[in-house]
């Protein structure tokens, strides 16, 4: 039982480090570099029904959400109509949250 247990642990462990490392991070630094707000904008994505609803929450433009989602997707090489990427984008927005 504890093998199994500490085996799910540390695999959990893994993604997380990895999100961290290659999707959080290289967020977290152009949004401090260039004073932008991409993972604000994937929180607004995910807490929101539609791209305009996101859109409105955070008083931008449309056009503004499809060039921030186009930035997100060239820096972390994910893609959100990709169900797995858009999966290890929500869980990186999440940990940011908590953070």
């Amino acid at each position: 039982g504890t093998n199994f247990l500490n085996d799910i642990r540390n695999f959990f462990n893994r993604i997380g480090n990895w999100i961290n490392k290659n999707i959080l991070q290289p967020l977290k630094e152009y949004d401090s570099k260039y004073h932008y707000n991409l993972l604000g904008t994937l929180d607004a994505i995910f807490n929101t029904q539609t791209l305009e609803e996101a859109a409105k929450k955070l008083f931008i433009h449309i056009n503004t959400i499809y060039y921030r989602i186009k930035k997100i997707e060239e820096i972390t090489g994910k893609n959100l109509n990709v169900y797995t990427d858009r999966y290890l984008l929500m869980q990186a927005s999440f940990m940011n949250t908590v953070d």
